[in-house]
């Protein structure tokens, strides 16, 4: 964990500021709360601090000369020089922290640091060519039973998904965002994930694209940048996909992942439909894909409910009991 010292002159402005970073599950950063410099500077002789985010009257060039982390001066944002970068105090906090995180972020990859190495990430992929079968609610259930155990992110990328309205307004950016710095190649990625992911009962998840075009403007290699940043540079250790029938390349997507999830139901009809997709990825470039997939007939419709959130109720109900039995026999343990 990264620490973050935030000294400010109104100590209530700080406390707020400090909690709000507390309470972010993914932030790289702790935070500390000073009111005055000179408690920062003698602070600073005992600890390594990665980044500052001081007050611009308690700014002094000679002094913070001598200071090699990130430091940003939070005033009126307006300043002559390149460095210290100045940030608006008058904003959202989530505003105020992303713009700390993605200073650190430019750091960081200036010096060529790695924040984390995650190279046993796996990677859940969960797709069916057969509708209305319970596909997300398994994927979602997959997800939050996986971040029981380890750090998870899950990625919905259907074209309309309704996981927006389940998680609410959220103003920390989406999927259209993510995959737009994806395609920039510019800001660190972790940093920027920081501000978008929204944590229901452990599981992190980033809400929908606004739009279809977003999806259909990723190409293969941003989805690639995206697994390789997640695995080197992230805590992540797992991530479910949830792959809708969108403009993305279903099969190419399916190819980069550890485990790939069919849910399918049994009618005739759905029978056909999955035959036809596995005989297509078998004739695929991601043909050797195949023996990895694992077919699911999905249970009837939840016959119970539970007491809590909707995350609580999809985990501890009927879809959370047979994702469990599902991930055990995969793989005898979660």
């Amino acid at each position: 964990m990264k620490m973050l010292a935030v000294c400010v002159g109104e100590e209530g402005y700080g406390v707020r500021l400090a909690e709000y970073v507390r309470n972010q599950n993914s932030c790289l950063f702790q935070a500390q709360v000073f009111s005055a410099a000179a408690t920062l500077t003698d602070y600073l002789k005992l600890r390594s601090v990665d980044a500052v985010l001081l007050d611009e009257k308690f700014y002094d060039e000679v002094h913070w000369q001598r200071y090699d982390g990130v430091l940003c001066l939070l005033g009126n944002g307006i300043g002559e020089e390149e460095y210290p970068p100045r940030i608006f105090r008058y904003q959202p906090a989530r505003d105020i922290l992303n713009e700390v995180l993605a200073q650190y972020g430019r750091m960081t990859k200036e010096k060529g640091d790695f924040l984390v190495c995650k190279k046993n990430m796996e990677v859940f992929g969960v797709y069916s060519p057969v509708g209305r079968c319970g596909k997300s609610r398994f994927a979602l259930a997959m997800g939050l039973e996986l971040a029981r155990h380890r750090k998870t992110l899950y990625l919905n990328l259907e074209s309309w998904s309704g996981l927006a309205h389940r998680l609410g307004e959220s103003s920390g950016g989406n999927l259209s965002d993510l995959l737009y710095f994806l395609r920039q190649r510019r800001d660190s990625l972790p940093e920027r994930l920081c501000g978008m992911v929204v944590t229901a009962d452990r599981l992190d998840m980033i809400p929908p694209v606004r739009a279809p075009a977003d999806l259909a403007a990723a190409s293969l290699e941003d989805w690639q940048y995206l697994f390789e940043t997640l695995r080197c540079q992230s805590g992540y250790e797992a991530v479910v996909m949830d792959i809708g029938d969108g403009p993305q390349p279903v099969e190419k997507l399916l190819g980069m992942c550890t485990r790939v999830y069919v849910p399918t139901i049994s009618d005739r009809e759905s029978r056909i439909k999955l035959a036809c997709f596995l005989e297509f990825i078998r004739g695929s470039v991601c043909g050797e894909l195949a023996p990895e997939i694992e077919t699911v007939s999905m249970p009837p419709a939840a016959s119970r409910e539970t007491e809590g959130s909707w995350a609580e109720q999809l985990l501890w109900g009927d879809m959370g009991e047979y994702v469990r039995r599902i991930l055990k026999k995969s793989n005898g343990q979660v």
